[in-house]
């Protein structure tokens, strides 16, 4: 576990964005988008993603099953190991698999 109170960065190696491994200076949301990403595959499949530094940085991401195509598209997103190419969290929030109804949402 890293706390930098200057960055304001609380996570282990296991939520630590590829850029972040590779020695590149942390400039938060990208890197927070990217734990999360990994928080929501651990919530959904009951793993970690990745295993090992390794795999963070370049092996392919396993998919246990699909919840649903949305569900994966999201994850996939946050976890694009191109931080240019990585959503922000204002796209995580507007993400279809974010805005869709819930099961109980309109019942009365």
């Amino acid at each position: 576990m890293r706390f930098d109170i200057d960055q304001q960065l609380i996570y282990g190696t296991d939520y630590a964005a590829p850029e972040v491994l590779q020695g590149k200076s942390y400039r938060g949301k990208e890197q927070d988008v990217w734990a999360l990403g990994i928080l929501l595959y651990t919530l959904v499949y009951k793993e970690n993603p990745f295993y090992s530094v390794d795999e963070i940085m370049d092996h392919e991401l396993r998919i246990p099953w699909v919840l649903s195509d949305p569900s994966i598209d999201l994850i996939k997103a946050m976890l694009n190991r191109d931080v240019d190419q990585r959503l922000t969290i204002s796209q995580v929030m507007e993400h279809p698999w974010s805005t869709q109804p819930g099961e109980d949402e309109g019942q009365d």
